[in-house]
């Protein structure tokens, strides 16, 4: 990158990404020369979403996730050859680059791990979230499509759109009216519980199979958040919630664990019948409350 590039890529962003460490600029950088090489005139927006996004990056577990948003008529080879390149990146500089050949395997066939997604412009617009997940490519593995269609996306939408930052391009977040959708929080647990279990097996034989645990309390905790107080959903708000209903051995080993990672057998374990308590906390506390009591109304 030229000099001159290089102050105007910082000129642009450094008010949209005040939370990247400098160590991860490089990343950005590239990521972003190398998309805008490659569509040219039909890359529209890239959007930081997540842990980043939320200001809740960790270095042991978390990933830089980009969402890149490409016009309409982009042609699928070029959307193909900017999959692959992201991909290079991610593998040589990004944060993801000490993944195992496990977790790549994994984060490559499922939405699961996976730090960046394309699509196109009308249907991120559109909020049409089985049309999102099917053009980013979500949920290849056996047994996919039945994991597609259990999962919460709208939901996972919403959760992504909240606190999204454009960092290049159009500001597509402005034209964007993000609802809150009724969540289903049968389907959310069952999904946590199968990443649970996944996590429970995998760490018997894989030093990375306790992030799937991590995961299932994280996406667990993440769709079952507070709602109604102001600000994006994140770990920070559910974790507050959790602590409100008293100390929890298990809460802590996850964030020890976030914060610096290694494989636990005990907590993966363990996970399943932690999200079982969550569950009954959760139900406990939702049909208790105002919300939860006009929704009982509704559905009775």
């Amino acid at each position: 990158m030229t000099t001159l590039r290089r102050r105007k890529f910082r000129e642009d962003t450094e008010v949209a990404m005040p939370r990247i460490p400098p160590e991860f600029i490089s990343y950005f950088e590239q990521a972003i020369l190398a998309s805008s090489g490659i569509c040219g005139d039909k890359l529209r927006s890239i959007i930081l979403f997540g842990s980043f996004a939320r200001g809740e990056f960790s270095k042991s577990v978390s990933d830089v996730d980009l969402l890149f948003v490409v016009s309409d008529d982009t042609p699928e080879a070029t959307i193909e050859k900017l999959d692959s390149a992201v991909k290079r990146l991610e593998s040589s500089v990004g944060p993801a680059r000490s993944r195992s050949h496990f977790l790549w395997v994994f984060a490559s066939r499922t939405a699961l791990f996976k730090s960046h997604f394309i699509v196109r412009r009308g249907t991120l617009l559109s909020l049409d979230a089985g049309r999102l997940f099917e053009e980013a490519e979500s949920f290849k593995l056996p047994f996919g499509r039945l994991f597609f269609h259990l999962a919460p996306k709208e939901l996972v939408v919403s959760n992504i759109l909240k606190g999204a930052v454009v960092v290049w391009g159009e500001n597509i977040l402005g034209n964007i009216s993000n609802h809150d959708p009724l969540g289903s929080l049968g389907r959310v647990f069952i999904i946590s519980m199968v990443l649970s279990l996944f996590g429970a097996v995998s760490s018997l034989i894989f030093y990375d199979g306790t992030f799937f645990s991590l995961e299932a309390i994280k996406w667990f905790l993440l769709d079952t958040s507070p709602r109604s107080t102001p600000g994006p959903p994140g770990l920070s708000k559910a974790i507050t919630k959790i602590r409100g209903w008293g100390p929890s051995h298990m809460l802590r080993i996850f964030i020890g664990l976030r914060e610096r990672y290694r494989r636990s057998l005990m907590f993966s374990l363990t996970c399943p019948f932690y999200l079982c308590y969550l569950l009954a906390r959760t139900t406990s506390a939702g049909t208790s409350s105002p919300e939860g009591k006009i929704e009982a109304q509704k559905t009775s």
